[in-house]
């Protein structure tokens, strides 16, 4: 096939005027993303939250959605209800839109590039709005931004290719007016259609036939790399189960150490963990807590469907507390029918009667209002309470940020001479990894939530085995 220097100089017309229909788009695409960026940008930033909330909808949508999609709505489907754009205008519309979105947040990551003392300081400097937006955010704004516009200029302009293609076939008979600028979406066949005028067959066919070609040799290449598959004769021998025994845990959606803890002290090559999460939002207070009872249901329902387990632990002392703790097992049985529930507090008192004493301390990382039931709870069931100490905390995720090590002094201070044991309750504490140093500390047993727990479980799984370097209480049997 021989170059055509007169089909070149032939389509060269369609050529340039397809140049000037990008450059136009791209220019107005761009100016009309920019609005809308702008726009975007400032609402989501509005101290009102339904009007952010419902712009940052918007423009996830607009995002979620593919941009031949929407400019096939715009163009096509807007007629029908009597919305009629020409083409061009249909095209920058739905461009701007689509790129404006993402300018938006363009617009928002500069500026909230600029670090907060700077808005500190122009107010400090008693500038207006105008002047603090002028001289100091905008400058430390803009430089950032510029690269990534660049980058969505460039991908505007590939819109701007995939927007509009040059059908002027018939374009002068007005029947045939909304196809002059027809949206690309076609055959993978048609390529040579797209791409050449109609009259080179000659071209369009070699085109086609050098993409069957190519598709043949791409299918020949795969079939060769893809040797017979057989089907074994005989199955394999199947275990009873995975592991020889199941532990669930249900654990809250914001908890850090739970899970932790469970596969450090729980997890062996017998004994598998397997965790749940449930819905739950701070602050930790009683009435917070109580919200989390219809979820565990539907959380037990989740570990290992169908499937049976040897102990389920709820892992949250203060929820437990308050929702109770047969109305928790009546909870999780309804999922998981006869299956032994733990809940921190529980094994903590089966924990504390494996010592034998009476005289406790209590440690909690809770206020005041959420340690009050923790206390009520041991002292119904036999104990004599002589000191609670908390910490004041109603956020778990930061419960989770105490340092181990300076547990050891808070359990010092919070056990009371007359006390025989020092319950530290809160599963979200690393309590368990200091259980050794507190013991120590203050020549006592102590007993932590997770630590209990997994003693509890443990035990039910029937391993006796000892492990000192959780503390005293993992060297107890549990009571029958």
């Amino acid at each position: 096939m021989e170059w055509d220097w007169n089909f070149v100089w032939e389509i060269m017309p369609t050529l340039i005027q397809g140049v000037k229909i990008t450059i136009l788009a791209t220019v107005l695409g761009s100016i009309l993303a920019g609005i809308v960026g702008l726009a975007i940008a400032l609402a989501r930033r509005s101290p009102n939250r339904t009007v952010s909330r419902s712009v940052g909808w918007f423009a996830e949508f607009i995002r979620g959605t593919p941009l031949l999609v929407q400019l096939y709505f715009i163009f096509y489907v807007l007629p029908d209800i009597g919305i009629l754009l020409p083409p061009l205008v249909a095209g920058v519309i739905g461009l701007g839109l689509h790129y404006g979105t993402y300018t938006a947040e363009v617009y928002r990551a500069g500026i909230d590039n600029v670090p907060r003392g700077q808005w500190e300081a122009a107010k400090a400097c008693n500038l207006n709005g105008r002047h603090t937006w002028t001289h100091v955010i905008l400058p430390q704004a803009i430089p950032p931004m510029i690269p990534a516009l660049g980058q969505l200029l460039h991908r505007h302009v590939q819109g701007d290719a995939a927007a509009f293609g040059d059908h002027r076939a018939g374009a002068d008979e007005p029947s045939q007016e909304r196809r002059q600028y027809l949206l690309p979406l076609h055959r993978a066949d048609d390529a040579g259609w797209r791409l050449l005028p109609r009259h080179q067959p000659l071209l369009r066919r070699a085109v086609a036939l050098a993409g069957a070609s190519l598709r043949q040799d791409r299918e020949m290449k795969v079939m060769k790399l893809l040797p017979e598959i057989e089907l074994a004769s005989t199955r394999p021998a199947l275990d009873a189960r995975p592991l020889e025994k199941r532990v669930g845990l249900i654990a809250l959606a914001t908890d850090h150490t739970s899970e932790v803890d469970f596969r450090r002290m729980v997890a062996s090559e017998r004994i598998g963990v397997y965790v749940a999460r449930i819905p739950y939002a701070n602050p930790t207070t009683p009435d917070n807590l109580r919200k989390m009872q219809p979820s565990l249901s539907a959380g037990a329902a989740l570990i290992l469907p169908d499937e049976t387990l040897d102990a389920v632990c709820y892992s949250c002392t203060s929820a437990s507390v308050v929702i109770g703790d047969a109305e928790i097992e009546q909870a999780i049985q309804a999922a998981k029918p006869n299956v032994p529930v733990v809940t921190p507090p529980m094994a903590g008192v089966r924990g504390l009667n494996a010592f034998g004493v009476k005289r406790i301390s209590i440690l909690t990382p809770y206020t005041v209002e959420t340690s009050r039931p923790m206390a009520a709870y041991f002292a119904a069931h036999g104990f004599d309470i002589e000191s609670v100490t908390c910490l004041g905390f109603e956020d778990d995720r930061e419960m989770a940020r105490i340092e181990p090590t300076s547990l050891v002094d808070l359990a010092r201070k919070a056990t009371h001479a007359q006390a025989d044991a020092l319950f530290v309750s809160c599963t979200a504490l690393r309590a368990a990894l200091a259980v050794p140093g507190m013991e120590e500390a203050i020549g006592r047993p102590v007993v932590t939530s997770n630590q209990a727990s997994a003693w509890n479980c443990l035990r039910l799984c029937g391993d006796d085995t000892a492990r000192p370097q959780f503390g005293r209480l993992m060297t107890k049997p549990l009571a029958r």
